[in-house]
């Protein structure tokens, strides 16, 4: 098998398929949903000019984490496993793309830039679109939450596997032709929801009143610590029955208390 190349793949007479290297085979149509939650989401606005026409555009990209302990992977490739897959999703006018899915895996390209990575990409209407574009706009958009019903494989082990236990879904090579790439599925939008969180709100003013300098507290607050130290700068030589001459660190640690006493009163009337 050439090294860029996928394995074969071939169907079976009972419909499922067979991959080159894959002693199980695959099937479609699991009755199970794959879901997931879209993280680190991103609001991108654009413009596009086709013929000298200008329309503006936009979509809403992120992270999509499966969940329920799945994961998606491609048939006969290896180290490509991964429950974390690069999502957007774009508004359609058209009825017939409306609430479908697009799943992929694109090869390493150094010319574009990027290694191997799947994708997920998303279409709803306008309005639904419109809706999820506001919400994110005022702040309130968290994560995204979908349901998708999809033609992606399973092995045909898993055909049976309770909603409480895991899967891997795959992508599998082309039938007609080997490829270097998988063949994309599709699928429909079950759900489609997001978590909102309240706007964030600014704190309200502080009610206007009499600035703390200005309060009768604060100023007899000053008044008591100038007469404690003054006094303590105007006592005379100490005698043999005089109290010890005040230290100026005792003055200082009497005007810091007086202070912290002056700023609590201050707080307790406000």
């Amino acid at each position: 098998m050439d090294e860029k190349k996928l394995p074969r793949a071939k169907v079976r007479e009972d419909g499922k398929l067979e991959v080159e290297g894959d002693k199980y085979p695959l099937i479609q149509g699991m009755i199970r949903s794959l879901v997931i939650e879209v993280r680190d989401v991103t609001y991108h606005r654009y413009y596009e000019v086709y013929d000298g026409k200008t329309t503006a555009g936009g979509r809403v990209s992120g992270t999509a984490h499966i969940q329920k302990g799945d994961a998606l992977d491609v048939a006969g490739m290896q180290g490509v496993k991964t429950t974390q897959i690069p999502f957007s999703v774009r508004a359609t006018d058209s009825a017939q793309h409306q609430w479908t899915c697009s799943i992929g895996f694109l090869p390493y390209d150094w010319e574009v830039g990027h290694q191997d990575e799947f994708y997920i990409e998303c279409y709803v209407p306008t309005d639904t679109f419109g809706d999820l574009e506001s919400a994110y706009v005022a702040g309130r958009v968290t994560t995204l939450s979908m349901f998708l019903d999809t033609n992606l494989w399973i092995h045909d082990f898993d055909e049976h596997t309770p909603p409480s236990g895991d899967v891997t879904w795959f992508l599998v090579p082309e039938v007609q032709r080997q490829s270097d790439m998988p063949r994309h599925e599709s699928g429909r939008i079950k759900t489609f929801g997001w978590q909102e969180v309240p706007a964030l709100r600014s704190k309200p003013p502080k009610p206007a009143g009499t600035p703390p300098e200005e309060t009768s507290a604060y100023k007899a607050g000053q008044e008591f610590a100038r007469d404690t130290i003054r006094t303590g700068m105007d006592d005379g030589p100490p005698t043999v029955t005089a109290k010890p001459k005040r230290s100026w660190g005792t003055i200082a640690m009497w005007a810091a208390v007086i202070l912290f006493a002056i700023g609590y009163l201050i707080v307790k009337q406000q």
